[in-house]
């Protein structure tokens, strides 16, 4: 992203002083009166000006243009077809995949939980699949029925070791090694507990960000966020039409850079849903090691790294959905007079989650780690 921005600022630069501006002059003005000309940019129309024997007298005046602006037009259309292009396949994706209806995919919605695709909630799981269940309801009735699989076999393996530290404890003469296999029976029976328990923590999560994305959803509809990214995206296209020179430039950079960050959430958000759906999966099996790894060092390291990896992959959407609105609502009003500032606001909200695993001692480069081809 870094190399992109410094081609992008070089290509501004360059293009700034080529698209110089002409400005609008009397036609019967004469060279040998310089102050007769305006410097300042004009629209089409008349204007009373001096001619050579000094009267005043009624001339036709051409608004400023831009040198080279048909052919710019020409080639910023040309550069915008691909990233038009990916926005139109995310969002046939999205479409297809759910009932959501969208005339184009935004990060707003993808982060306040409005696309079905992206949905993680496990309060609601369909009982029986039928024709009309949509995809992410097929997606967790499957989910829930390996849940079930991996619980019932942790619960198998869990006798195995329950007969394990029986024979141990039977045969230690040595006061210390009973003590030990005492303590791992104590943390087998926690292991047991956690297996049952898995269920409830996974509706607890769901239950917090969905209570969470509601409250985050009724502040946007109330400052009336919605239509943030489509407006500065259909205002970029129109610049095409109506903009001259350096504003079309401009237009091009901004739907650029805000393709790139919808393509980067749309993977981020899609990786996500098939991350959560895979920890509850084999999350029975993960409690397994509760008991032994604490009879190793006395920690749970593996029980420990899945519960945070499950949280923070959980909790993210609503940090994300509400620094959204934090940011959003700042970059609103920069974006009227400095729209391209506005756009990088999502390279912000981009790198929360690797700051919130640091905050919370999670090992991954987390969002940083997902690479797109427009980052190069």
């Amino acid at each position: 992203m870094k190399k992109t921005i410094i081609v992008s600022l070089i290509v501004m630069i360059l293009l700034n002083l080529i698209c110089v501006e002409s400005f609008a002059a009397d036609s019967d003005s004469q060279p040998e009166y310089p102050s007769q000309f305006d410097s300042t940019p004009q629209e089409n129309g008349e204007a009373t000006v001096k001619n050579a024997d000094g009267k005043e007298t009624s001339a036709s005046i051409l608004g400023t243009t831009y040198s080279g602006s048909t052919v710019f037009k020409v080639v910023a259309n040309a550069i915008t077809v691909v990233p038009q292009a990916i926005n139109q396949v995310i969002k046939l994706f999205v479409k297809s995949t759910s009932e959501d209806e969208t005339s184009r995919f935004t990060i707003y919605e993808t982060v306040l939980g409005q696309y079905e695709i992206f949905n993680i909630n496990y309060l609601d799981i369909p009982e029986n699949i039928n024709e009309d269940t949509s995809l992410m309801g097929i997606i967790k009735y499957n989910v829930i029925k390996y849940y079930r699989v991996m619980r019932n076999l942790s619960i198998a393996i869990s006798l195995f070791v329950l007969i394990y530290i029986g024979i141990r404890m039977a045969i230690s003469t040595v006061a210390s090694d009973k003590a030990k296999y005492k303590k791992m029976f104590g943390d087998w029976i926690a292991s047991l507990v956690l297996v049952f328990f898995m269920h409830f923590l996974i509706i607890i999560i769901s239950y917090l960000m969905q209570k969470g994305l509601e409250i985050v959803n009724n502040v946007a509809e109330a400052w009336n966020f919605s239509g943030f990214e489509e407006d500065m995206y259909s205002g970029a296209i129109s610049n095409f039409t109506k903009a001259k020179g350096y504003n079309i430039f401009m237009a091009v950079l901004i739907i650029t850079i805000l393709t790139y960050y919808q393509l980067k959430f749309f993977i981020y958000y899609l990786r996500r849903t098939l991350e959560v759906n895979f920890l509850v999966i084999v999350s029975p099996l993960v409690t397994i090691t509760y008991s032994i790894d604490k009879a190793g060092d006395g920690k749970a390291q593996a029980f420990e790294a899945f519960l945070k990896e499950l949280i923070t992959k959980s909790a993210i959407q609503l940090i994300h959905a509400a620094l959204y609105v934090v940011f959003i609502a700042s970059a609103g009003v920069i974006a009227v007079n400095n729209p391209l500032l506005a756009v990088l606001f999502f390279g912000i909200l981009s790198r929360t989650e690797k700051i919130t695993r640091k905050i919370f001692a999670v090992d991954d480069d987390g969002f940083e780690k997902t690479k797109v081809p427009l980052a190069d």
